[in-house]
């Protein structure tokens, strides 16, 4: 525990790594950023979780939503006239 502290106070906060990390998706990292990256994950689950997260996304839309969740439900169909109607004026009635 005490290297952890130890390690936290010499590296960047993460305020100045989320750039970087958000880079992660357009270029490589250089050796000391991938370094820097791995020590601070060590004691930094957030921003390992926010690197996750973006690689996440980015392949949701390289893949389309629908490869990676399942198909919505069918549409249930509309009321019918009379029902809306009957909506409508429930509604109304309860706004006076």
């Amino acid at each position: 525990m005490e290297a952890t502290f130890w390690l936290a106070r010499r590296l960047p906060p993460c305020t100045e790594l989320l750039p970087i990390i958000s880079q992660a998706l357009e270029r490589e990292w250089t050796l000391r950023e991938r370094v820097v990256m791995r020590l601070h994950f060590l004691y930094c689950d957030f921003c390992e979780r926010y690197l996750k997260q973006l690689r996440f996304m980015r392949e949701a839309a390289r893949t389309g939503a629908d490869k990676i969740y399942e198909a919505p439900s069918p549409v249930t169909p509309a009321l019918s006239t009379e029902a809306r109607n009957r909506l409508k004026s429930a509604l109304r009635s309860g706004s006076e």
